[in-house]
């Protein structure tokens, strides 16, 4: 997952709905990924170089890696996120 456009539509979507979960900044979001990723918990690259689409044309951007079994395992939902493109 791309980190910052992430954060941008969970601030929207927390304001819009009013979520009563607190809200991070994003160095308090790294901080956590880079704890999840150095007790390796269920995010397995925190800045991995990833290519969004199959078609060889787009750039590659910077993103978290996780490990959709085990964020499972851990309580996450995370099928806003899951893409049908398989790597």
């Amino acid at each position: 997952m791309r980190l910052l456009p992430c954060l941008a539509e969970f601030r929207r979507f927390h304001k819009e709905t009013q979520l009563q979960s607190e809200l991070l900044d994003n160095a308090a979001y790294r901080k956590q990924i880079r704890e999840n990723l150095e007790r390796e918990g269920y995010i397995t690259a925190s800045s991995e170089l990833v290519r969004f689409t199959d078609d060889g044309g787009s750039q590659a951007k910077r993103a978290v890696i996780i490990n959709i079994e085990q964020a499972e395992e851990a309580g996450l939902d995370l099928s806003g996120f899951i893409s049908s493109i398989s790597y």
